[in-house]
């Protein structure tokens, strides 16, 4: 089997983890034993990385959107393979992905796209677009954008065979069938160690903010405070990992609270460093502040590093990878209560007792978060239209 990887919004200002999740899926993809390349571009160039070997295609008129140059790029790209698979990732949906996936179709008759949305619901998108670009000079070129957009929902039926959607539940969006699915990571790469804590041995935390308005851990502040006795007697720290810009209204709101936990910044961490304070301390906190931003349903790729590396964490979100009876993740109320010094140390104390947790959540991470068990299981659903249990 052929599978090509599309991402079709340009990459100049996403994150670097987006552009690792393009390249976790396609060596995903590979694991299962097939062929998988893949197409992204920046604002004036189209890359194509096929096994070892990488080209690149000159885009001469920038754009955030695909235009003619790209549309005959990738559908020569596909003209030329015959792919079994088309995988389409992105916004600024128009008639150009559109007629790259029935290039796809032309080209061999069972080749199957997947569209998977960057934003969703994807009818939402188009109004908030356009409401978010309103009064700049981009507007009207953005509004013209939004009208294509619409149009192309309208032919995806006709077009693509699956939508997969990101960290929420659903089985159909747009006329099309759906598969509910989640970013993965390389659990491989994550280092597991984890020594045995003492059920009197003092609590330390730890916090990775990857988005400082949705971190909320003064929740955790707060609690900390309010228990005084029994943070006291605990002798609680909280060790919190981020860059700058993301942890500076931390800062600020930590000074309110040192006198009742110790709160150190570590600035900003790799992955590999990460995993290694996972095995120096007690427990992790993931985003406990989504009800900021009214989000409900949500999948971090720090939680599932945290799992993947044994560390017991609290999280406040719904979360469709996650199954809420594991013993070593706490959901606490998605709102801005304090998450109490008594609950975070009965979570801990019970973890604690527990001597085979750590290789139990490392397991958890192997079965579900490696990138090969999620393309498995959207390109098997697309391929025979059959959900897993």
């Amino acid at each position: 089997m052929d599978f090509l990887y599309f991402c079709f919004d340009p990459l100049d200002d996403k994150p670097d983890e987006f552009k690792q999740n393009i390249a976790g899926r396609a060596a995903g993809v590979r694991r299962l034993g097939y062929r998988s390349d893949y197409i992204y571009y920046n604002q004036n160039e189209l890359v194509y990385v096929v096994k070892d070997e990488t080209k690149h295609f000159s885009v001469p008129d920038p754009c955030y959107e695909v235009n003619d140059t790209i549309c005959s790029a990738v559908c020569g790209i596909i003209k030329e393979n015959s792919y079994d698979f088309l995988y389409l990732n992105g916004s600024m949906l128009n008639s150009k992905v559109i007629k790259i996936a029935r290039c796809a179709k032309e080209k061999k008759f069972s080749a199957k796209v997947v569209f998977e949305p960057e934003y969703f619901p994807i009818n939402n998108f188009c109004g908030e677009f356009v409401k978010k670009s309103k009064g700049q000079r981009t507007f009207l070129g953005f509004n013209r954008a939004a009208v294509r957009y619409r149009k192309s929902i309208a032919r995806m039926p006709q077009a693509v065979d699956t939508i997969a959607v990101m960290d929420v539940p659903c089985t159909e969006a747009c006329s099309v069938p759906a598969i509910s699915a989640y970013a993965g990571i390389d659990v491989g790469a994550v280092n597991f160690s984890r020594a045995a804590e003492g059920t009197e041995a003092p609590v330390s935390i730890l916090g990775v903010v990857t988005d400082g308005g949705i971190c909320g851990y003064e929740r955790i502040f707060t609690g900390l405070k309010d228990s005084r006795r029994s943070a006291k007697h605990y002798n609680y720290s909280f060790d919190i990992a981020g860059k700058e810009e993301d942890t500076a209204e931390l800062k600020r709101m930590a000074s309110d609270f040192l006198p009742y936990v110790n709160i150190n910044f570590l600035g900003e961490k790799t992955c590999g460093e990460i995993a290694e304070l996972c095995g120096t301390h007690s427990v992790a906190v993931s985003d406990l502040g989504c009800y900021k931003r009214d989000i409900v349903y949500s999948s971090p790729c720090i939680a599932k590093l945290y799992c993947a590396a044994g560390i017991p964490f609290i999280y406040a979100y719904e979360d469709i990878s996650l199954d809420r009876s594991v013993r070593f993740a706490l959901n606490v109320a998605n709102n801005s209560s304090p998450v109490s010094a008594d609950v975070l140390q009965s979570f801990v104390l019970r973890c604690r007792l527990d001597s085979r947790l750590a290789q139990a959540e490392r397991r958890y991470a192997e079965d579900k978060y490696d990138w090969w068990v999620i393309m498995k299981h959207i390109l098997g659903f697309t391929a025979t239209g059959r959900r897993e249990a």
